[in-house]
C-alpha cells in the first residue's frame, strides 16, 4: 500500500504543510497497523486436555500422544500469521507398531462447516513471500525539486519463505518410539469465524483413528485466560 503526495503545498507555506501531513500520517499508521491486527486460535478443551495460557492441547492414548500449539511461530517471517494459520503440531508414537499420517488427514473447520485443508509446506512459503512484499510508503514534496519527508517500510528483504519449509511437519510413516513434529500451515480464516475445530486422523494397523482439537478464534491472543467454566477449565487443564 502507498500513499504519495505530490502537489502543490497549500496557503501558509511550507511549514504548515509538513505540519498538516505529519498529523494525517499519526491517524493513518496507527490505523494501518489496526487493519494488521493478529488472530490466534485458543484451545477451549471439550474434552482434550488445554491449556489456553499457553495455546497448547494435548490428547494421549496407549499407543499415540498428539501435542497441538497454535501462536507458537517464532521464525521468518515473524508475522506468518498474517498471512497462513500456522499450527505446531507434534505426534509420538508411543506403541510398538508403525503410525502412519498424511497432510489429507489433517484439515480444519469452522462453525459454518466450512472445511480449511492443510497447505504443502511449499505453497505456504510462496504465500509468505507474496505477502513479504507488501510494503508501506510516505512521502511529500514541495515544488521541483522534490524535498520532504518520506518512510519507505518494506516488510522483508531476504527469503521469506525459507523458515516456513524448514519448520515444517512432513508426514509420513512414524516409526515405534519415534515422533514426527513440524508446522502445519492453512490458509488464512474469515474475519468473520469465531471458533475452529482442527482434526488429525493416525493411522495405526490400518485403523484410522480421528482427534478434534477445538479452538476459539480471538484477536492478539486477548481472552486466552478463559477456557469456558471453572470445572471445565480443572477438568482440562494440562
Amino acid at each position: 500500500m502507498s500513499f504519495d503526495v505530490k502537489n502543490t503545498a497549500p496557503l501558509g507555506g511550507p511549514s504548515l504543510y509538513l505540519r498538516s501531513m505529519r498529523y494525517a500520517l499519526l491517524l493513518i499508521v496507527p490505523l494501518f497497523l489496526l487493519s494488521c491486527a493478529q488472530r490466534v486460535l485458543v484451545p477451549v478443551g471439550n474434552g482434550i486436555k488445554a491449556d489456553p495460557k499457553t495455546y497448547t492441547a494435548l490428547y494421549e492414548d496407549g499407543n499415540v500422544e498428539v501435542v497441538v500449539k497454535a501462536n507458537a511461530w517464532k521464525g521468518y517471517p515473524s508475522d506468518l500469521s498474517s498471512y497462513v494459520v500456522p499450527l505446531y503440531v507434534e505426534v509420538v508414537n508411543k506403541s510398538d507398531r508403525e503410525v502412519w499420517i498424511d497432510f489429507k488427514d489433517m484439515l480444519l473447520t469452522d462453525e459454518r462447516g466450512n472445511q480449511y485443508n492443510a497447505l504443502s509446506p511449499k505453497d505456504a512459503a510462496e504465500i509468505a513471500k507474496r505477502g513479504g512484499r507488501v510494503g508501506v510508503s510516505f512521502g511529500l514534496s514541495y515544488g521541483t525539486p522534490w524535498w520532504g519527508l518520506g518512510w519507505w517500510a518494506p516488510a522483508y528483504t531476504g527469503d521469506e519463505g525459507s523458515d516456513v519449509v524448514k519448520y515444517a511437519l512432513i508426514p509420513g510413516r512414524i516409526e515405534p518410539g519415534s515422533k514426527l513434529r513440524g508446522f502445519v500451515y492453512f490458509q488464512p480464516l474469515p474475519d468473520e469465524v469465531e471458533g475452529v475445530t482442527f482434526k488429525l486422523t493416525y493411522w495405526i494397523e490400518g485403523r484410522p483413528v480421528s482427534v478434534k482439537f477445538p479452538y476459539k478464534v480471538v484477536k492478539d491472543g486477548k481472552g486466552s485466560s478463559s477456557n469456558g467454566s471453572k470445572e471445565d477449565r480443572a477438568e482440562n487443564s494440562l
